[in-house]
């Protein structure tokens, strides 16, 4: 698998997707803080959060905040640079 493809794999995700990680997946939110966040369900949450573990090839939050830091996608503070 080209490594170019690994550092980039969070543009397969979906705007929608891209905020539960960005805004509460790499914070430390759970499900229910992300979803009063976001005004929409737990189960719509946990659907989204499923898929970006997925994307990212990742096997926990904890693993898809590290790659959000790792990536730029987040920066010291914990906000979006």
């Amino acid at each position: 698998m080209d490594n170019k493809w690994l550092a980039r794999r969070y543009e397969y995700l979906t705007a929608a997707e891209w905020e539960v990680l960005v805004r509460g997946v790499a914070k430390g939110l759970t499900n229910p803080e992300i979803a009063e966040d976001r005004g929409t369900s737990r189960k719509t949450v946990e659907t989204q959060v499923h898929a970006i573990l997925r994307k990212l090839d990742v096997s926990s939050r904890t693993e898809a905040a590290i790659y959000a830091f790792r990536n730029g996608l987040m920066d010291e503070g914990g906000d979006e640079p």
